[in-house]
C-alpha cells in the first residue's frame, strides 16, 4: 500500500509541474488572439476579452498569469502544510524510536537471559507494535544490521533470532521491490548482512537494471550469498565490468576463502573482463595447476587479459622455459608489467639468460627500465653493473649513477 502511495505522489508531482507549464504556454496564446485556428477551422476564442482589445497585447497575459500564480500559490501552500505535517510525524517517530525501541532492542539482545519465556515474547510483541510504519521499520533494520555486523558469538545469534521473530523479511521484500533506488540498495545490504539466500532470485533481477550503482550492489550481494554461482553468473552478463567491480569481486573472493571456485571456466571466457578476473583470482589463490589454461591468454590481443596472464606467469614461473616465455612477451605488455618481468628474472635458474636480457634492456630501453634492470643486475653480478660506469651513452651513465647512489 505504501509503495502504491509513493508512486501516486510521484506521479501527481510530475503531473502538477507539467500541467503548470502547459497552462502558462496555453494562456500565452489564448488570451492574446481573438480567433483560434485548429486543423484548418476558425473558432472564436471564448477566453479573449473584447474589453481588453484596446489595451496593449501583453496586458491580458499578465492578468492571466496573476490568476494562475494565485492558484499555484494556494496549491503550494497546501503542499507545504502537508510536508510539514509529514515532517512532524517523522520527528515523533524518531523520538519514539530513540526513547522506546532502541532501549527495548538492546535489553532483548544484551540482557535476554533476564527475560522469562513469556517476558521475551511480550518484548517481541511490544517491538512489533511500536514498529508499525515505514520510517521506524527502516531505522530498526539499520540498527539490527549494524549490531549484527559488529558483534560475534551469542549476541550475533540473538540479533538473527530477533530478525526472524520480528518478521523483517516482509519489510525487506517491500524495499527490494520498491521503485525508490535507495530503498533497493538498503534492502540488498541487509540481505547480504543476514545471508538471506532465498532473495537471490530477486537480487539477480537487479543485475538487469541500467543503474550502475544498483548493478554493482547486486553483484556484491550475490557474491556474499554464494560466490561460486555468482562468478558463473557473471559469464552471462551483457555489460562490462569496470575496475571498481573487478576489485570488489577480488576482495570478496579472497575474504570468502572459497577453495572450489571455477577459475578455469572464468579464464576461458571470451569476454575480456571476465577472463582477466579469472586469471587474477587464480594468481592470488596460487592455482599453479591452471598454467595450461592461462597459457593461451598470453597471446591474446586484449591488453588487460595479456597483462594479467603475464603477471600470473611471473608468479607461477619455475623452469627455464617459463622465464624464456616471459622474455618473449616483454615487448607486448605494459611498462608496469615489464618492470615485474625484470624483477622476477633474479629468480631464474639460468643466470646467463637473465644477465644477457637485463644487459639488453640497459643498452636499448628508456631510463625507467634501465634503472630497474641495473638494480636487478646488482643482485646477479656486480661486475656487470660496473662496466656501465664509463659508458659512452649518457643515459646509461645517468642511470648507473642513480642506482649506485641508492
Amino acid at each position: 500500500m505504501e509503495r502504491f502511495f509513493h508512486q501516486v505522489v510521484v506521479w501527481l508531482m510530475r503531473t502538477f509541474y507539467g500541467f503548470l507549464v502547459f497552462l502558462i504556454v496555453l494562456g500565452g496564446y489564448w488570451y492574446v488572439h481573438p480567433r483560434v485556428f485548429i486543423g484548418g477551422f476558425d473558432f472564436v476564442n471564448p477566453f479573449y476579452q473584447t474589453s481588453m482589445a484596446h489595451f496593449p497585447g501583453w496586458l491580458p497575459v499578465v492578468k492571466y498569469l496573476i490568476g494562475l500564480f494565485i492558484v499555484t500559490s494556494v496549491v503550494i501552500l497546501v503542499l507545504v502544510l502537508f510536508f510539514v505535517k509529514r515532517q512532524n510525524e517523522a520527528e515523533k517517530i524518531k523520538k519514539q524510536y530513540n526513547d522506546k525501541i532502541v532501549p527495548l532492542f538492546f535489553s532483548v539482545v544484551y540482557h535476554d537471559d533476564s527475560y522469562s519465556a513469556e517476558g521475551h515474547e511480550a518484548a517481541i510483541k511490544t517491538l512489533r507494535k511500536l514498529i508499525n510504519d515505514e520510517l521506524s521499520k527502516h531505522l530498526f533494520l539499520t540498527l539490527i544490521s549494524q549490531v549484527h555486523a559488529q558483534t560475534t558469538g551469542i549476541v550475533k545469534e540473538k540479533t538473527e533470532s530477533l530478525f526472524r521473530a520480528m518478521r523483517c523479511k516482509e519489510w525487506l521484500n517491500w524495499n527490494l521491490h520498491s521503485p525508490v533506488k535507495l530503498r533497493q540498495l538498503f534492502a540488498m545490504k541487509v540481505v547480504a548482512e543476514f545471508h538471506l539466500v532465498e532473495y537471490s532470485k530477486d537480487v539477480s533481477l537487479l543485475l538487469k537494471k541500467k543503474n550502475y550503482i544498483l548493478r554493482s550492489e547486486a553483484i556484491e550481494t550475490l557474491l556474499r550469498l554464494h560466490i561460486n554461482e555468482t562468478l558463473l553468473l557473471l559469464t552471462g552478463l551483457k555489460f562490462a565490468l569496470d575496475p571498481w567491480n573487478i576489485n570488489m569481486i577480488i576482495k570478496i573472493a579472497i575474504e570468502s576463502r572459497e577453495q572450489d571456485l571455477e577459475y578455469g571456466l572464468l579464464i576461458r571466457q571470451d569476454v575480456a573482463d571476465i577472463s582477466a578476473l579469472g586469471i587474477t583470482l587464480a594468481r592470488l589463490n596460487h592455482q599453479k595447476e591452471l598454467k595450461s589454461v592461462i597459457r593461451p591468454k598470453l597471446d591474446v590481443d586484449n591488453v588487460l587479459v595479456k597483462d594479467e596472464a603475464v603477471l600470473a606467469w611471473i608468479d607461477f614461473a619455475e623452469s627455464r622455459s617459463d622465464y624464456v616465455l616471459l622474455i618473449e612477451r616483454f615487448e607486448v605488455v605494459s611498462e608496469k608489467v615489464q618492470k615485474k618481468i625484470l624483477k622476477t628474472l633474479i629468480s631464474c635458474s639460468d643466470q646467463t639468460l637473465a644477465i644477457d636480457f637485463l644487459k639488453r634492456i640497459v643498452e636499448t630501453k628508456p631510463v625507467s627500465l634501465k634503472i630497474v634492470a641495473l638494480i636487478c643486475l646488482l643482485d646477479l653480478d656486480l661486475n656487470v653493473v660496473q662496466t656501465y660506469e664509463n659508458s659512452e651513452d649518457a643515459l646509461i651513465r645517468q642511470s648507473y649513477l642513480q642506482v649506485i647512489s641508492f
